[in-house]
């Protein structure tokens, strides 16, 4: 679907410069909300974030990691003059899109992997997490810590082979 999306060159120019900042532009690039509903647990008063969670996210995560990052890293030296232009568009010095792309891939390296259970707080409708340096965390490092430890470790080897493919291209 996003291949038949309207200015695809600089919706992608536009979500990168979102990544970079740890923001997930889901308006520009919806992706497949995880599947059933988000499950939590209390005890003793304490709510949880339940790593049954983590299972909802499969899907979109065998997908991630199952493309070939050499493909996308030569399709995006392929696709460089146009992806420059549309960094332009956006007020960005050309020369600054490499660097825009890899602060997007350090963001995704620079979450934290967390083991034990999470405990969450629910002031409103929406969960929070309780530990104040989890929460102050950019979104898309929120996000990877729902996904849970062994997806966001899947995410962040394909975001190493991506950085190591753009970096050193054949």
């Amino acid at each position: 679907n996003w291949v038949k999306t309207d200015d695809l060159i600089r919706r992608s120019a536009s979500y990168l410069d979102g990544l970079s900042n740890g923001v997930m532009l889901s308006k520009i690039f919806p992706l497949t909300p995880p599947e059933g509903v988000f499950a939590t647990h209390k005890s003793d008063g304490t709510i949880w974030l339940n790593a049954g969670n983590y299972e909802r996210y499969d899907r979109t995560i065998n997908a991630i990691a199952n493309t070939d990052m050499a493909s996308i890293a030569k399709m995006f030296h392929f696709s460089r003059p146009i992806l420059e232009a549309a960094f332009s568009e956006m007020g960005y010095n050309p020369r600054q899109m490499d660097g825009i792309v890899l602060q997007a891939i350090d963001v995704i390296l620079a979450a934290p992997i967390i083991v034990e259970p999470i405990k969450l707080t629910r002031e409103s409708v929406v969960y929070k997490f309780a530990d104040p340096a989890l929460e102050a965390l950019p979104p898309l490092q929120k996000q990877l810590l729902r996904t849970g430890p062994e997806n966001t470790k899947h995410i962040q080897q394909q975001a190493m082979a991506l950085r190591n493919a753009l970096l050193n291209p054949n």
